[in-house]
C-alpha cells in the first residue's frame, strides 16, 4: 500500500464525538444535559466525595440506582484499590433512600433487583450501609457526607496549537471518513460504527474528547463506548 506519512505535528479535533454502541434510535438515550425530557435521575447519579470515602452512583433506569462507596476517595484519588460497599435506592419524592445491596445478584444484571456493579457480590471489603441522597449530597448512617463532583481533564477544551491540522471542529466532516454531523449539537456520532480519517499520519499528538450518551436502561458498554486506534 502506497502511504504518504506527514512528519511530527499536533492533529486537533475541537467538538467532541458522540460514541454510541448501538443504533442512534435506541429507546432511552440522552445526548443533551439541558434536554427537558431528560429525567430527573440524571442529576443524581455522578461522582461524589466526602472526607476519607468517595462514591459512584450509577443510575440503573425508572428511578433506580446503586451506590458505590470507595473507602479513601475516589479511583485514582485516594481509593485503596480493593474494598468497596454497595448500596442501592429508588428516587421517590426528590430523595433517594438507600439500603444495603442484598440478595442474589449478577454482574450488570439489566433488572436493577439483580445488578451489581461488581463482578464479585458482595464486593471484598462490603459494609452495610444505610443513608440518602438529597439536593446533591450524600448524608451515610455513619461517616461524613458526601458531596457531588465532577471532575474534568485539564485539556478539556484544549486550543489547538499554531500549525495544528483541525480534524473536526463541528462545522463539517470533510475529514472523515463515515459518521453523522449533527446540525443541532454539532456534535459527530458514530452511530455505532467506525469511522477513518481520510488523512494518514505518522508521528503526531492527539487532542480528542469524548461525549458518552446518558443511557440508563442499557448496560455494559451498551450505555456508551468509545475508542482511537492507530490503524493501517
Amino acid at each position: 500500500m502506497d502511504m504518504k506519512l506527514l512528519p511530527f505535528f499536533f492533529v486537533s479535533i475541537i467538538t467532541p464525538f458522540l460514541c454510541l454502541s448501538a443504533k442512534k434510535d435506541f429507546a432511552g438515550t440522552y445526548v443533551d444535559p439541558e434536554d427537558p425530557k431528560i429525567p430527573a435521575d440524571f442529576a443524581v447519579q455522578g461522582e461524589y466525595l466526602g472526607k476519607g470515602i468517595g462514591a459512584q452512583v450509577i443510575a440503573l433506569d425508572k428511578g433506580n440506582f446503586q451506590v458505590v462507596l470507595y473507602p479513601g476517595g475516589l479511583p485514582g484519588v485516594g481509593w485503596d484499590g480493593k474494598n468497596r460497599s454497595l448500596l442501592t435506592g429508588n428516587l421517590k419524592g426528590g430523595k433517594v433512600n438507600l439500603n444495603p445491596a442484598e440478595g442474589s445478584r449478577k454482574y450488570l444484571a439489566g433488572a436493577p433487583s439483580d445488578f451489581s456493579a461488581t463482578r464479585q457480590f458482595p464486593p471484598q471489603g462490603h459494609k452495610a450501609h444505610t443513608g440518602t441522597i438529597r439536593d446533591g449530597k450524600i448524608y451515610l448512617d455513619k461517616g461524613p457526607v458526601l458531596k457531588k463532583t465532577e471532575r474534568r481533564s485539564p485539556t478539556l477544551g484544549k486550543s489547538p496549537p499554531k500549525g495544528a491540522i483541525t480534524l473536526f471542529d463541528g462545522s463539517d466532516k470533510e475529514e472523515w471518513l463515515g459518521g453523522r454531523l449533527d446540525a443541532k449539537t454539532k456534535l459527530l456520532n458514530t452511530d455505532g460504527s467506525d469511522i477513518r480519517t481520510k488523512r494518514k499520519f505518522n508521528d503526531y499528538h492527539m487532542h480528542l474528547e469524548f461525549l458518552l450518551p446518558y443511557r440508563p436502561a442499557a448496560r455494559g458498554q451498551g450505555r456508551g463506548n468509545s475508542g482511537f486506534y492507530q490503524i493501517d
